[in-house]
């Protein structure tokens, strides 16, 4: 029938007649040739690329699923990605590059951003660190005598602060009289023994000590440089004397 032809060729019976003038809707006849009218193709819509349009972003990763067999150094090499990047991007500790059939992992295909440097004022006036204050010098007391080989001298201070890195206590004995400084420490302790080979065997052993908080730096040879970074602690005195010294002060009634 006409109507099962225009259904099947997707028109109408109206269609169908307007191209075959004559034809009796009810009257078909086997082999009877009917033009069928076609819809014309919709045509497809073009796409215009725009020539300064941005280029699409590539994904920042993607995720790659371990096959058996698979290597480290392989999965890199197909992806054109370093072995660290990817180690850095799943937790992957070096030497421990052993992966598993199903194992994802994350590959990062985007380039690094680098990070920005800083800009540093060279006519900026950097902020001073504060300064520490003086130490309290505890023993021996101001002006104290040490009788004999066997006495031993500790010198000891109170702590200032917890000191950094690279900061310390510097002790130095100094001649009282001249100002020559015969010995500097350099110590995060706050106790230093006065060794034996100090101690001034002609008995006159009067020595005077101060201790200050320094900073090490580095000078443009890269030899080490000490800054005082505190108050300067007061200055006391003590006194060895030698056996005999010692003895002849007693015989004439000076001690």
């Amino acid at each position: 029938t006409l109507t099962g032809i225009a259904t099947y060729y997707g028109t109408t019976v109206e269609a169908i007649l307007a191209e075959n003038p004559g034809v009796a809707p009810g009257f078909l006849q086997v082999g009877q040739v009917l033009k069928i009218p076609v819809e014309p193709p919709t045509p497809q819509a073009t796409v215009t690329i725009d020539p300064d349009a941005p280029t699409p972003t590539p994904p920042d990763f993607i995720v790659h699923v371990v096959e058996s067999g698979e290597t480290l150094a392989a999965i890199a090499e197909r992806y054109d990605v370093s072995i660290s990047l990817i180690r850095a991007a799943n937790d992957l500790i070096p030497g421990e590059d052993t992966l598993f059939p199903n194992q994802s992992l994350v590959i990062p295909m985007g380039t690094p951003i680098p990070t920005a440097t800083p800009t540093v004022d060279p006519g900026a006036t950097p902020t001073p660190i504060p300064l520490y204050p003086a130490p309290a010098l505890l023993y021996p007391r101001d002006g104290a005598v040490f009788e004999g080989p066997d006495e031993s001298i500790v010198l000891q201070w109170t702590s200032v602060a917890l000191l950094a890195d690279d900061e310390w206590y510097s002790l130095q004995l100094f001649s009282p009289n001249g100002g020559t400084i015969s010995e500097t420490v350099r110590t995060r302790a706050t106790s230093w023994r006065v060794p034996d080979d100090l101690m001034d065997s002609d008995g006159d052993g009067q020595t005077a000590w101060e201790v200050v908080v320094v900073r090490e730096s580095q000078d443009h040879r890269g030899a080490p440089l000490y800054n005082e970074a505190g108050v300067v602690s007061l200055v006391r005195t003590f006194t060895w004397l030698a056996a005999s010294s010692s003895a002849a002060l007693r015989l004439y009634g000076l001690r």
